[in-house]
């Protein structure tokens, strides 16, 4: 990339994700507080994750056929201005269902942010998912600092509001990004090789690293993207500038091992066991969290959370189908991203169903994620390589 391209494309990546989480730590509380149930708000935190299940795998092959990356970033952008729109007009538990939808329609259009950057990124692969990653936090740090700032005064519209309107100035950017076309300089247009594909859903490191970012979705998607936030303000009587610091922090550390890694040249511990420590801790982060006794405790163990679901972040974007070929990775990466979203469908919804559950509760639903993550944990270990070409 060449650093006008470089800087107007992270730009608009910062942009994107913070329209999609500027209202996402008032969200749940917001709809609690209306009466909608727990079941109710984790179905319509997973129909988040249905989206992108259903659309990340027929995006990967259309975005490889297409001659760039351009129309899907747009399109994507401009199912975020929808998504925020809606609830304008109603704040049914319909509606939200409907944005979510979308949002996670948005969302399935990551594939090709993440494929843009790797594109010719070689040994660089894990430094340059880094950087994209860091932006990514960055955005969404961004949004919840906004958010806690504003929300006393403009409320959950005006959040919706603020993230239509930062969604459109990254359109804007996207327009002026000068993308290359990728079949420009002999590059040739990818047909349709069942043979090839074929070998996507035969290669081991790709259901692997798939796998275990479900584990690392369902896990996040069920306390800080899900129902932490719902936690501190029915339990520890949470203020919403408190609720935005939850997620805030959160993402900061997140954003901070991110950018480590992408400024890393040489790491000292293996990625298998950098991603079982990450597991272990962001278990412990979780079993933890019930036993806080008032909001400031829970705000700062968000730093074990975010940190820890970096690693994995980082670590499998980059590695999940790296060692096939160029006409293969992109529908590795719509295999590995439709994967992962199982986590983010089916996590906040078990989630839900175990706080609304007789004899349930928080601190019942976040032990169990707790015992997902460190199922993710054992999984690394058993099945995990380094050199993915050896067994």
């Amino acid at each position: 990339m060449n650093n006008k391209r470089e800087n107007l494309f992270y730009v608009a990546v910062l942009l994107f994700w913070f329209a999609q989480y500027v209202y996402i730590p008032f969200l749940n509380p917001f709809m609690s507080g209306i009466g909608i149930s727990a079941t109710i708000v984790g179905v319509i935190g997973g129909v988040y994750g249905v989206t992108q299940m259903a659309l990340r795998i027929p995006l990967s092959i259309g975005a490889s056929l297409a001659p760039s990356h351009k129309p899907v970033i747009l399109g994507g952008l401009a199912s975020v201005i929808l998504s925020c729109s809606l609830p304008l007009f109603s704040h049914s538990w319909a509606a939200f269902f409907v944005a979510r939808a979308l949002a996670g329609v948005s969302s399935s259009t990551w594939i090709s942010y993440t494929a843009y950057q790797l594109e010719g990124a070689g040994d660089a692969a894990n430094s340059r998912m880094g950087l994209i990653m860091a932006c990514n936090t960055g955005g969404i740090c961004l949004s919840q600092l906004v958010g806690t700032a504003v929300y006393d005064r403009v409320g959950i519209d005006g959040l919706f509001v603020i993230g239509a309107l930062a969604a459109a100035a990254g359109g804007a950017l996207i327009l002026l990004t000068p993308f290359r076309m990728r079949f420009d300089n002999g590059d040739k247009r990818v047909r349709f090789d069942w043979r090839l594909w074929i070998g996507v859903a035969k290669n081991r490191q790709l259901w692997i690293c798939s796998a275990l970012m479900s584990i690392g979705w369902w896990a996040m998607f069920s306390t800080n993207y899900g129902f932490t936030g719902v936690f501190g303000a029915e339990r520890l009587g949470a203020s919403s500038v408190q609720l935005g610091l939850i997620a805030f922090v959160c993402q900061i550390a997140s954003m901070a091992v991110s950018l480590i890694f992408g400024r890393l040249k040489e790491r000292k511990l293996p990625e298998r066991a950098l991603l079982t420590l990450a597991f272990i801790l962001f278990g412990i982060y979780c079993a933890a969290s019930p036993h806080c006794t008032d909001a400031g405790a829970l705000i700062v163990l968000q730093v074990i959370g975010g940190a820890a679901i970096a690693v994995p972040n980082v670590l499998l974007f980059a590695n999940a189908g790296r060692e096939l070929s160029k006409g293969q990775q992109l529908l590795a990466m719509g295999i590995f991203q439709s994967v992962y979203s199982i986590g983010m469908t089916v996590g906040p919804f078990v989630s839900g169903l175990i706080v609304d559950a007789p004899g349930g509760g928080f601190a019942p639903m976040f032990y169990s994620v707790a015992a997902v993550s460190c199922t993710g944990a054992v999984v690394t270990l058993v099945f995990y390589r380094e050199k993915w070409g050896k067994t």
